[in-house]
């Protein structure tokens, strides 16, 4: 058992982390603008939110078979509570980052027993570029990543039950993505010849898991006849094979390049952890390092199979590579320096959210032929027809224009050249 000098330290790094995790992911959430994707995450929510409908997903006006619902959910009622706006949509996606973070600090734990490391481990992972980005606009990735780890630290603590809990949890984020914690822990079990998992409670945890995560997947295949195309062949299949056209098809190289410019600053820590690693022969002294180490050759392995790439993928080996990073740092017994740098980072980034006059998120360049239109549209109260607009337009003028989509339309929105324009619908 801890003692109670040992849980108020565990509870201060904690809070600490939590801090940090506000200023970094939380620091602008105020700003107005959605762009990209995210401009389609949101309007999908609000659609939930006024609709009522949190069963069947869609998106200005079609069904959206792309995507499990439990992403959408915590985004429509992050809305419930917050209100219709950017900075809701963004807060349940900045929380799973700090989430993260703290299991990145339990994982931790359970290899270098230490406060100060552990914390090290869980900063590397706060202050990556990177991780900021992807948890300070709206994207899915710190969500599964976030039941991912939860499967996995469970399954390593035997919680069984509720380690199933997570994985479904995590299947109705993401699908297939979802089993990356439990496939690590499985090859590592078999790996180091413990097989005393295999028992009725784990494989009762995949029961849990198929029940959890797999009720709605049943629900889809019943009631919409398109829903296997559209998810498993096109989705999945035709991801991998480069035939789904929504990414870009890149070479095998790809994440390790983009891994060199992305997670810093603890890139050079990483690398130096895996040679560490090796040199001081520590996965034959803590077997526990062979599962961080299973963990990255998965995760990588299976990204980049398909061949459609997306840069953001990367954000699943952040909490093991920063766990690497931290041990190169405790190896060179830096710690001090190190946590002067962080302190030195997180007072210059807290500086730039207080006082830096330009935006960090900017509005959607492909919205810019409806800006003016946006006041014009805030004024009715009722839906759209659009004609002549991308999907990212129309997005844009549902979530930022229209007050309730889920109504029946009364104008029509048409773009004319570099302009819109709104006609109202013939009775």
């Amino acid at each position: 058992m801890l003692s109670e000098v040992k849980k108020k330290e565990h509870k201060n790094s904690i809070f600490l982390i939590f801090i940090s995790g506000c200023i970094f992911f939380l620091g602008r959430a105020f700003e107005p603008f959605i762009s990209g994707d995210s401009l389609n995450h949101v309007t999908i929510a609000k659609y939930i939110v006024q609709s009522n409908d949190w069963l069947n997903l869609y998106l200005n006006g079609s069904v959206y078979l792309k995507k499990p619902p439990f992403y959408f959910w915590l985004i429509a009622l992050s809305f419930k509570v917050f209100g219709i706006s950017a900075f809701a949509a963004r807060i349940p996606i900045a929380l799973f980052g700090i989430f993260d973070a703290i299991l990145v600090y339990l994982l931790a734990l359970e290899l270098f027993k230490d406060r100060n490391t552990s914390l090290l481990a869980s900063m590397f992972f706060i202050v990556n570029f990177h991780v900021i980005r992807l948890t300070s606009i709206v994207r899915m990735e710190s969500v599964i990543t976030f039941f991912i780890l939860l499967n996995l630290y469970l399954l390593l603590k035997r919680r069984y039950i509720l380690s199933g809990v997570a994985l479904g949890l995590g299947i109705l984020i993401k699908g297939p993505i979802a089993f990356f914690g439990v496939a690590s822990f499985i090859l590592y079990k078999l790996f180091i010849k413990e097989y005393e998992f295999i028992s009725g409670k784990f494989f009762l945890s995949l029961f849990i898991a198929a029940i959890v995560g797999g009720w709605w997947y049943v629900y889809k295949l019943l009631v919409d006849p398109y829903f296997f195309d559209v998810f498993v062949n096109k989705q999945i299949l035709h991801r991998i094979t480069g035939e789904l056209s929504e990414g870009t098809v890149r070479g095998q190289l790809f994440y390790f390049k983009r891994l060199l410019s992305r997670f810093l600053p603890g890139l050079p820590f990483f690398f130096l952890g895996l040679f560490f690693a090796f040199k001081d022969n520590l996965f034959k002294r803590n077997k526990l390092w062979i599962l961080v180490f299973i963990y990255l050759v998965v995760v990588f392995i299976a990204i980049d199979i398909p061949k459609e790439k997306f840069t953001r993928y990367l954000y699943y080996l952040y909490p093991m590579a920063s766990l690497f990073a931290a041990y190169s740092v405790d190896r060179l017994n830096i710690e001090k320096h190190v946590f002067a740098g962080f302190a030195a980072i997180i007072f210059g980034f807290l500086v730039a959210v207080m006082f830096y006059p330009k935006p960090f998120h900017h509005p959607p360049k492909e919205a810019k032929v409806c800006f003016k239109i946006c006041d014009k549209l805030k004024h009715i109260n009722c839906s759209a027809i659009f004609k002549g607009l991308s999907q990212l337009q129309i997005s844009y003028l549902n979530f930022s224009c229209i007050d309730n989509i889920a109504s029946k339309p009364c104008v029509i929105v048409e773009r004319k050249g570099d302009n819109c324009i709104v006609k109202t619908l013939s009775p």
